[in-house]
């Protein structure tokens, strides 16, 4: 296994896993829930998958896990065809890719380290924020310099 190369396509999925599912709130409160040393890989609501669909960020006393349920389905439906019908002994491609990211080449343990894996998934925050910061930017700029009512570069889609 070439340890490089694999953190970096776990990186791209968990990219991929967040540029589609959170929203620019999402994304700022998971930043600020993963900053404030909370998110676990062993925690179900603590977690990727865990904060995905969860209404409030929190740590798991006293929840039924629904929403960590629904999302590592989501993910075992994107990961392979029929996975989601056994997920309590399955993992998805973005569930294991959260987990690989808190690995380091001398890990000793199934599980990595929360530490490490709370650092790197903040950086891939951080650079998701920025891209859709730029992305706004970029649309603003160009809804001022398009004219107004043609179907110019200021128009993402052009449909009207």
């Amino acid at each position: 296994m070439n340890f490089q190369r694999e953190l970096r396509k776990s990186k791209e999925i968990v990219r991929a896993w967040t540029r589609v599912h959170f929203s620019d709130q999402k994304l700022a409160s998971v930043a600020a829930f993963n900053a404030d040393g909370r998110m676990s890989f062993r925690n179900p609501c603590g977690c990727l998958m865990g904060v995905t669909f969860s209404d409030r960020l929190h740590e798991g006393h006293g929840c039924n896990r629904e929403h960590y349920w629904m999302a590592r389905r989501q993910d075992l439906m994107e990961t392979r065809r029929f996975a989601a019908l056994f997920p309590t002994t399955r993992i998805g491609k973005t569930e294991k890719a959260y987990n690989f990211l808190g690995f380091s080449r001398d890990f000793n343990t199934c599980f990595g380290d929360d530490d490490l894996r709370r650092r790197r998934f903040a950086a891939i925050l951080r650079a998701e924020m920025r891209l859709r910061a730029r992305l706004r930017q970029t649309v603003e700029t160009e809804e001022v310099l398009s004219p107004a009512g043609s179907l110019g570069a200021g128009s993402l889609t052009g449909v009207r």
